[in-house]
């Protein structure tokens, strides 16, 4: 497979270096590049497999084929049957994906130059799109087939790692029906609701937990007593990916590292041997030392970036700390889960064969919470970080029950356990049982198909937009909430972006976004409501209620505006559609000045100083406006 692959890299350098010649051999070159880099996640998965020495029995690659089967067709189920709207964080790498063939549309170099780019200065690098580029590509580019494409290239490879790391532990632990433990993994990965709630709702970030897998089936059992080169070099490659997946992953590599190098010279000096135990530490330090020293300089560009970004924003969304978070993940998971993932843990923690497992998930699913939400709270997609620690405590659970010698006391609790996992599938997934969605024994979560009953309503609005601007145009949508925001409107028409290149990103947040002073002055049409929609999870601001207020009632601006459309969404909600009348002018400056006092106070740059700088740069366009023939005023501001 290693030759394989130096081969297809060859082939794909020869294309890629003839797709400056035309336009078709770049499309080829695009083709390759997209298979390339499938096949190069497969070779990873493959080789991790092969040196971590796991071997797959014909009745468990047969259990494996039947449950990639039930998870794909979940999540064809899901989507095909539901009517949703993408907006935020479902619907960024969605958008990333349309924007990129953008780019290798203009040429092959110009697309793989992108996906370097946004990997070291954005916080959502184009990495992980390289492998969903390939089948998406030959799809009508809806967001539901983007869904299914990563189903197939992300969460299928995932579901693959995690089999391969649950037969390690298995094995580990020395079960002698490691069978059992793997049809039950399957069955918890497919029925683990939290292991799909972003994935299925258009957030891919479960990318990670293919690399997040192998590193932890790479290092699970290695001693250090030999130096195994092909190991270190799949550990450096997956941690390199796993880094560049998503940002915050890094927070599971910083407790995974600290744990296993706690544990590894832990290990190390309990040998009694002198020169064996002196090896073991050199062949530690070493591969330390190796792992930084190549990753810190293979990525010196993005830990830099990352280094110089003022992350004080994001304290915006952490409302409630430690305690808040906590409570969140128990409604999240459900007493029964925390219940099987705690005692998992200690079951782990008292077996000295699980103990090393149970140490180094427990240790790193502390390490990452305690850092991640000192700054802000943990969304769905956020969790899956932490997922391996809940999985593989269930795991150690259901393995520990294996080696109960009563019977009259084993079955019972392993189907109580089977039991527990089906009927939370059934109640997130299947029906709308009252009793199970709103107990707390169950999670509080649901990945059922959904269908909005505001759709053709929604559809009236962006009619409106389409046929009332042209691509120069602006609009500014008054509304941030799951139901309501500016991308609730722009994702409409998706594949086509002409209306998220014209629909504003609503502000909300003010320490995050600030005054939106330029959309506002340069909107030809404003949309409020007549009730205050924000529920973003961080504090409530300033910036909806005081737009609100001023285009529904006050005299100052109200009067640049004319109402031209009212939609009634639902009984509750009614959205106005103002269209600006008359220019922006200093006075309409001082009016957002004095109403935005509050704000102000705490976040100049975002508000005061934002505006001022805005008043200060119509005027200077207007001295030239008014001037177009004065040299002297118009290079002033060149």
């Amino acid at each position: 497979t290693t030759k394989l692959l130096i081969i297809f890299t060859g082939i794909l350098g020869i294309f890629g270096f003839l797709s400056f010649i035309s336009k078709g051999i770049s499309n080829i070159a695009f083709y390759l590049f997209s298979a390339w880099c499938l096949y190069f996640l497969f070779w990873l998965i493959y080789n991790s497999y092969r040196v971590s020495k796991i071997k797959i029995t014909k009745k468990e690659w047969g259990i494996i084929t039947i449950f990639g089967f039930l998870i794909l067709g979940m999540y064809c189920y899901v989507v095909l049957n539901r009517q949703q709207l993408y907006q935020w964080d479902n619907s960024n790498y969605y958008i990333a994906n349309l924007k990129l063939f953008n780019f290798f549309d203009q040429s092959f170099f110009a697309g793989i130059k992108n996906i370097i780019a946004t990997t070291i200065k954005d916080s959502y690098g184009r990495f992980l799109l390289c492998f969903t580029s390939f089948i998406f590509r030959l799809t009508n580019l809806k967001e539901d087939a983007f869904i299914i494409s990563y189903a197939i290239t992300l969460v299928i490879p995932t579901y693959l790692v995690f089999t391969f790391m649950i037969k390690k532990i298995a094995n580990n632990i020395c079960l002698k029906k490691s069978s059992n433990i793997l049809f039950f993994s399957s069955l918890l990965f497919l029925m683990f609701p939290l292991l799909h709630r972003s994935a299925i709702i258009g957030q891919p970030d479960i990318v990670g937990l293919i690399f997040v897998g192998l590193i932890i089936l790479l290092t699970i059992d290695y001693d250090f007593k030999k130096v195994e080169w092909d190991r270190y070099f799949l550990i450096i490659i997956s941690i390199i990916c796993l880094l560049i997946s998503r940002r915050w992953y890094m927070y599971w590599l910083l407790g995974y590292a600290i744990c296993y190098a706690l544990y590894s010279f832990f290990k190390a000096f309990k040998i009694k041997d002198k020169e064996e135990q002196k090896s073991n530490i050199r062949h530690i330090i070493m591969f330390g030392v190796l792992c930084y020293s190549i990753i810190s300089l293979l990525l010196f560009p993005m830990f830099l970036r990352i280094l110089n970004q003022d992350f004080s924003s994001y304290t915006s969304w952490n409302v409630s700390g430690y305690i808040g978070e906590l409570n969140a993940e128990l409604h999240r998971l459900g007493l029964w889960y925390v219940l099987m993932i705690l005692i998992g843990l200690l079951i782990g923690l008292i077996n000295y064969k699980s103990r090393k497992i149970a140490f180094l998930s427990l240790g790193t699913y502390l390490i990452a919470y305690l850092v991640f939400v000192r700054t802000q709270n943990m969304g769905y997609h956020h969790l899956l970080m932490v997922m391996p620690t809940f999985f593989t405590a269930v795991i150690l659970l259901r393995c520990s029950l294996e080696n109960i010698p009563q019977k009259y006391l084993k079955y019972p609790l392993i189907l109580g356990m089977y039991a527990i996992i089906i009927t939370t599938y059934i109640g997130i997934f299947t029906s709308n049982n009252k009793f199970i969605n709103n107990n707390l024994f169950y999670p509080n979560i649901n990945i059922r198909p959904t269908k909005r009953d505001d759709y053709q309503v929604i559809g009236e609005i962006v009619n409106f937009i389409e046929e009332n601007t042209t691509k120069d145009d602006r609009v500014y949508i008054n509304a941030a909430s799951q139901d309501y925001c500016g991308q609730t409107f722009s994702g409409y028409i998706h594949p086509d972006l002409y209306l998220t290149n014209i629909i504003a990103y609503e502000s909300s947040i003010d320490s995050a976004h600030g005054f939106p002073i330029k959309d506002m002055a340069t909107a030809k049409y404003i949309f409020t409501t007549n009730v205050r929609i924000e529920a973003t999870g961080a504090v409530k601001g300033h910036i909806i209620p005081a737009i609100n207020e001023a285009l529904n009632n006050d005299t100052v601006i109200r009067q640049k505006f004319t109402l031209v459309k009212e939609y009634k969404m639902n009984d509750k909600i009614t959205f106005y559609a103002y269209e600006r009348i008359k220019p922006f002018d200093e006075k309409e400056a001082n009016y957002w000045l004095d109403v935005l006092q509050e704000p102000s106070q705490s976040y100049p740059k975002l508000f005061s100083e934002r505006i001022e700088k805005y008043l200060s740069e119509w005027k200077e366009r207007s001295c030239c406006d008014e001037k177009k023939e004065s040299f002297v005023c118009c290079s002033t501001l060149l």
